[in-house]
């Protein structure tokens, strides 16, 4: 008897056929994706006006779009478009929806043009992308909640345009974000306290918008350094909060706060610059405890503070700039405020300060411009004068009760351009 053994395809031979057909597939779908963002660039220019002819490179003729003007490819095969710097091109029209076709985009860059019309919502498609500056157009509409899907997003700028509305309190979904800045808009509506749990946010800019209520009081995030919240209409005190171990730089100038000033605010190891003008702050200055903190700028002008000048001022050895004018300060001048070694500007106008100014005001050879108007001010402008402020450039003494002459040294400020002595006694015009 013949026995017969049954054919069966080799197990080698059908693995290698299904790898083929794999390979086949994903060559045909990486090609697929790479003329998927050549037809998305295309798309892009063809909806836009480019009157310089920025983009001329981008040709339905041309398959290299890696090497397209503001377009950025990955390394690695497929090349897929992973950036667009399209800054200042002189571009006008809408932001293309078909913009979101390019699936890949880490980076868009579309700043300084213009740009009109709303932001597309399908821009939240973008799930790779970890930067989005579309500033300085002019883009109104709203935030569209939608970006909050682009979860790896780490920079948001969207200033200087006329966007309306609320922000979005999902943009706390995006836990990369490190810069947020929407400045000079026409935002409303208050600031989202979810954007204090962001724990990498460092730079929060929402200054030159119509933002009111009060600042969040959860906002105790250790990573902020910058804070702008200038030039709305925040109402409320300063949350103690708010002034972290990491914060440099705090701006709340320009809004309607009320109640009185934080101690920490001026006892902070890190903070080097505060501005808070232009508010309704009460109360007294706070006492300076900390030794040689960082501070180099602090306005506090045109609030409603009373009580002295503490002598702890002196501490703020790093001052550069120092405004306390238009409030309603009295007392002495304290001498330490002379012996900061680097102070360029001293505004103290319109207080009810009395009494002599001590003589290291006048010996601050740093100084620049040296502000002491409409106050009650004793004593004689030293004869010396034009040579203890070899820098001096603004000297405003007018408006208080100073006798005497007006020193000649003053023809030897070199640098002096103004100069305000209305209501100094003078026995003779210069001596």
């Amino acid at each position: 008897m013949i026995h017969t053994r049954n054919s069966s395809p080799c197990p080698f031979m059908v693995l290698h056929l299904f790898i083929l057909v794999c390979s086949s597939a994903l060559a045909i779908t990486n090609r697929n994706n790479t003329e998927n963002d050549r037809q998305a660039l295309l798309c892009f220019k063809s909806l836009l006006s480019d009157p310089t002819q920025v983009l001329s490179s981008w040709t339905n003729t041309s398959l290299q779009f890696c090497n397209w003007h503001g377009v950025s490819c990955s390394e690695q095969l497929p090349h897929r478009a992973t950036a667009l710097d399209l800054s200042s091109g002189g571009f006008t029209g809408v932001i293309p929806s078909c913009t979101a076709n390019l699936t890949s985009l880490e980076r868009l860059q579309l700043s300084n043009n213009s740009f009109h019309g709303s932001i597309p919502e399908k821009l939240g498609f973008l799930t790779k992308l970890t930067y989005l500056n579309l500033s300085m157009n002019s883009l109104d509409g709203g935030i569209p909640s939608a970006l909050s899907s682009c979860t790896q997003l780490e920079v948001l700028g969207l200033w200087n345009n006329s966007l309306q509305g609320a922000i979005p309190p999902t943009l706390c979904q995006c836990k990369n974000m490190r810069v947020i800045n929407l400045s000079n808009n026409k935002l409303q509506g208050s600031i989202p306290a979810t954007f204090g749990i962001l724990p990498k946010l460092h730079t929060l800019i929402l200054e030159g918008n119509s933002l009111s209520g009060y600042i969040p009081l959860s906002w105790s995030s250790s990573s902020l350094t910058h804070v702008d919240l200038g030039s709305n209409s925040l109402s409320g005190a300063i949350p103690e909060s708010l002034v972290n171990g990491s914060l440099q730089v705090l701006r709340l100038m320009s809004n309607m706060l009320t109640g009185e000033l934080p101690e920490a605010l001026f006892n902070s190891s890190s903070l080097t610059a505060i501005c808070l003008q232009k508010n309704n702050f009460v109360g007294s200055l706070p006492i300076v405890r900390a030794i040689s903190p960082r501070l180099k700028y602090l306005s506090i002008q045109e609030n409603n503070l009373s009580g002295p000048i503490h002598s702890s001022f002196g501490n703020l050895s790093s001052l550069v700039f120092l405004s306390l004018e238009y409030n309603n300060l009295v007392g002495s001048i304290p001498e330490s405020l002379g012996h900061i070694p680097a102070m360029e500007t001293l505004k103290l106008t319109v207080n009810n300060l009395s009494g002599h100014v001590p003589l290291s005001i006048f010996n601050m050879s740093s100084l620049k411009f040296l502000g002491l108007g409409a106050n009650a001010l004793t004593g004689r402008i030293p004869s010396k004068i034009g040579y203890t402020l070899p820098k001096i450039q603004t000297l405003v003494l007018q408006s208080n009760k100073f006798d005497g002459i007006i020193p000649a040294s003053l023809v030897n400020a070199s640098h002096l351009e103004k100069i305000l002595l209305s209501c100094v006694v003078s026995k003779r015009p210069w001596a």
